[in-house]
């Protein structure tokens, strides 16, 4: 596929979701984090969360905020691998579901 119009439109949307604000690749994993906090994982997860929930909001966006959502990450891999067999491997993309399923997480709280 590499000189083919499809192939250079699935480079093009690789590029633009790299240089995408995180939040927004977040916002695409909404009814994914959904279905997991509200499925048989959901409390093993929300635990995991509510652990994790308070750092992640204080933190000052970039560097800081992405570390703190990366150990949630590291955590919620640890415990519930499971959770993430739909989401691509790609490290950015795991960042963003994991920032989803911390705002999925706030949000059900309110």
């Amino acid at each position: 596929m590499e000189g083919t119009p499809e192939g250079a439109m699935g480079r093009r949307e690789a590029y633009n979701r790299r240089s995408a604000p995180l939040e927004s690749l977040a916002r695409e994993y909404d009814a994914q984090a959904s279905e997991i906090l509200h499925g048989p994982d959901g409390p093993a997860v929300s635990e995991e969360i509510s652990g994790f929930a308070i750092g992640i909001a204080s933190a000052r966006e970039g560097s800081e905020q992405n570390d703190q959502i990366e150990r949630l990450l590291n955590r919620l891999k640890l415990r519930k691998p499971g959770i993430f067999k739909n989401i691509d491997e790609d490290p950015r993309e795991r960042l963003a579901f994991t920032l989803s399923l911390v705002g999925t997480y706030q949000r059900s709280l309110q």
